[in-house]
């Protein structure tokens, strides 16, 4: 499910195929609904916008383990390049009878400074080795090894909500 190194040449993080050869089963009902936003992340304030990246992870995780964007699209803003490259993807992924399945984002060192009405927040993510990846129903299983990268949040407020305006690696 990792698509961390997909961004490299960007200077974005980049998306990565995560890392076994198991393939999930055919499903025969709807994925989950996205995760909640808890209250914290709502918060205008630096501990609010590191629980929103946090929460925003959480919607990143959710939607390469089901193909449901509808959650990471509605916490992105427009403006988010590197957002789009994700959501895009997984929905070209999914729409192509490919998957994502394991290697979720799990995120630490949280560090959160403000400049005008930007929150940025510094962030370790590492991918959790062992999932995998098909780019579509006729491509074989990817395997790919675990990722660790420092990562850059810019949080913005838009009409009163935390969005994520832009990600990017930490120079």
């Amino acid at each position: 499910m990792l698509l961390l190194p997909f961004l490299a040449a960007c200077g974005e993080p980049d998306v990565k195929e995560p890392t076994t050869s198991a393939t999930p089963s055919t499903r025969s009902t709807p994925a989950p609904p996205p995760p909640t936003i808890p209250a914290q992340a709502k918060e205008d304030s630096p501990e609010g916008a590191a629980a929103f990246v946090a929460a925003w992870v959480r919607q990143f995780n959710h939607a390469a383990s089901s193909g449901n964007t509808t959650g990471l699209r509605a916490i992105s803003a427009g403006s988010c390049r590197t957002c789009s490259k994700y959501i895009r993807t997984i929905e070209g992924t999914y729409s192509s009878g490919g998957f994502y399945a394991g290697g979720a984002w799990t995120l630490s060192d949280f560090d959160v400074t403000t400049q005008g009405s930007v929150r940025t927040v510094f962030v370790r993510a590492q991918s959790v080795p062992g999932g995998a990846f098909r780019q579509s129903s006729g491509s074989q299983v990817v395997a790919s090894s675990s990722v660790d990268a420092e990562l850059v949040f810019d949080i913005v407020r838009i009409r009163g909500a935390n969005r994520v305006e832009r990600i990017g690696r930490s120079k």
